[in-house]
């Protein structure tokens, strides 16, 4: 163990020394490798230089941090501090246990997955701003509500096989068609029902008072977005806050279910956030991921979950 701690030390010291040392060369790199396979046209503006430059101090701010850490060997008593005053265990039970669905382990995986994406979608936006509409990101996010129509529409019908058939697994069945219709209109409007594919030409009302002249009906609403998205991204988290942190000593079944689980934190907190200027391309994605991780988690619940015999 000593030895393993001495070469951690040596590695956190190199590792600090090398990053002081060669802080120009890595700036420089960095900036090329934007400009060669970032850039469409090879060359960068002035905001988007700055913007990489700030992009690549941090990360190596944080890798110095890191390796201060690891060189004056500090990461026990930063764990004999955080002992002192937090159970971790409890912490990372109240954030991943599903008793939903105690055989699959989704929302431990949910809970890392969806704080990586956060932080990658903001370190995007924080070096290059918002996604642009239209692009890699956006399109890939759109595919997400579509996957999640069809895991809502798959998932309906297990429900209609299950031992769930009766008043509320009618009930169960008809919300989840309702998801999945509402998943695939999301998809729809994301991609202009095919216009962002074929590149059709819009036309009559959509060409006239479309604000983007895309064959859509949201880009109707534009000015009020502003408004929409900060409203729709706060109620959303205060609602879940609630459902969270002061929940009903007794649940029924379906009703852990159909809410979506706690693992789904800081991706709640993070879309509620990216609507603080209003409008924002963040939100949608975050939204597209909220979806995606919801209606796999149901599938899961009611494919590996309790029956009703565990109580509805």
């Amino acid at each position: 163990m000593q030895i393993v701690r001495i070469i951690k030390r040596a590695i956190g010291l190199i590792t600090f020394v090398a990053l002081i040392a060669y802080f120009t060369e890595i700036l420089r790199s960095a900036l090329y490798f934007a400009t060669e396979y970032l850039s469409a046209d090879k060359s960068l503006s002035k905001e988007t230089t700055a913007m990489v430059e700030n992009f690549t101090i941090l990360m190596i701010l944080l890798a110095l941090v890191v390796s201060v850490v690891y060189s004056f060997g500090l990461m026990g008593k930063i764990k004999t501090l955080t002992d002192s005053f937090l159970d971790k265990n409890k912490v990372l039970s109240f954030f991943v246990k599903d008793d939903a669905c105690p055989k699959v382990g989704f929302s431990y995986y949910t809970f890392f997955i969806t704080i990586v994406l956060c932080v990658l979608l903001h370190l995007h936006q924080l070096t290059f701003g918002d996604p642009k509409e239209e692009g890699f990101i956006e399109g890939f996010a759109a595919l997400f509500f579509l996957v999640a129509s069809v895991v809502f529409l798959i998932t309906s019908f297990k429900i209609k096989k299950s031992d769930l058939l009766h008043l509320k697994g009618k009930k169960a069945t008809i919300a989840l068609i309702a998801l999945s219709l509402v998943s695939f209109y999301i998809f729809g409007e994301e991609i202009s029902w095919g216009q962002h594919i074929f590149g059709w030409d819009s036309f009559g009302i959509f060409e006239k008072y479309n604000f983007q002249a895309e064959t859509n009906m949201h880009n109707f609403l534009n000015p009020i977005f502003n408004f929409v998205y900060p409203f729709i991204g706060m109620c959303m988290f205060i609602c879940m806050f609630l459902i969270w942190f002061f929940p009903k000593t007794s649940q029924s079944y379906l009703f852990s279910v159909f809410s979506p689980h706690r693992s789904l934190f800081f991706l709640f907190l993070y879309m509620a956030c990216s609507t603080f200027y209003g409008h924002s391309e963040i939100f949608e994605i975050l939204l597209s991921i909220f979806f995606l991780c919801y209606a796999f988690r149901m599938y899961f619940c009611l494919e590996n979950g309790r029956s009703k015999d565990a109580g509805l």
